[in-house]
C-alpha cells in the first residue's frame, strides 16, 4: 500500500466515525444507552420494600393489615408488620419510613387501674349489669388436705422467749 491509500483508508475511517458519531447523537430516546446494570437486592432493601408495602396498605384503606383475616394478602401484611414489630433492630431501620407512626410502640401502663382506665373500646363497660357480682353470696374457699396442723404450746418455750425478743 502507498501512502495515498494509507491517507484514503484514514478518511474513510474519520467520516465512518464521524457518521457514527451522528447516529449516536440522533438517539433522543436512548435506544443505545448502555442499560444500567442492576444493584444487587441487599436484606435492608428487601426490608424496606416489605415496609413499604404495609405503608401503602394504610394509605390505601386507612388502617393497618390483619394477620387474622382470610384474605390472604391482608393476612401476610399482617404477620409482616407484627414480625417487624417484635425486632428493635428491624424497628430502628425503619423509622425514616414511618409515615403513620405504625412502629410506634405503645407505652406500657404501670398500674392495673391505669389499664382499666384506658379502655378506648368500652370493653370493660356493662350498662347490662351482667358483670355486676355484688348480690351473689360470698363463698368462702376450702382447701382439702391431707393433714391439718394442729397448734400446741412448746413446753420448753421459755428457754428459746429470749430469741423472738
Amino acid at each position: 500500500m502507498t501512502s495515498a491509500d494509507d491517507t484514503t483508508a484514514g478518511s474513510d475511517r474519520i467520516v465512518e466515525h464521524d457518521a457514527f458519531q451522528k447516529l449516536l447523537d440522533s438517539d433522543v430516546d436512548g435506544l443505545l444507552d448502555m442499560p444500567e446494570k442492576p444493584k444487587k437486592v441487599t436484606s435492608s432493601d428487601r426490608l424496606e420494600r416489605a415496609f413499604l408495602e404495609i405503608v401503602e396498605f394504610r394509605r390505601t384503606h386507612g388502617r393497618l393489615p390483619s394477620p387474622t383475616t382470610r384474605e390472604i394478602s391482608e393476612r401476610k401484611l399482617g404477620a409482616r408488620l407484627d414480625g417487624i414489630l417484635a425486632d428493635d433492630n428491624k424497628i430502628q431501620a425503619l423509622t425514616h419510613l414511618d409515615e403513620f407512626g405504625l412502629l410506634d410502640v405503645p407505652e406500657a401502663p404501670g398500674s392495673i387501674d391505669e389499664l382499666l382506665e384506658h379502655d378506648p373500646l368500652d370493653l370493660l363497660g356493662d350498662d347490662t349489669g351482667i358483670l355486676d357480682v355484688s348480690s351473689l353470696p360470698v363463698r368462702k374457699q376450702r382447701f382439702e388436705t391431707e393433714e391439718v396442723a394442729r397448734r400446741r404450746p412448746a413446753e420448753d418455750f421459755a428457754e428459746f422467749a429470749p430469741m423472738f425478743e
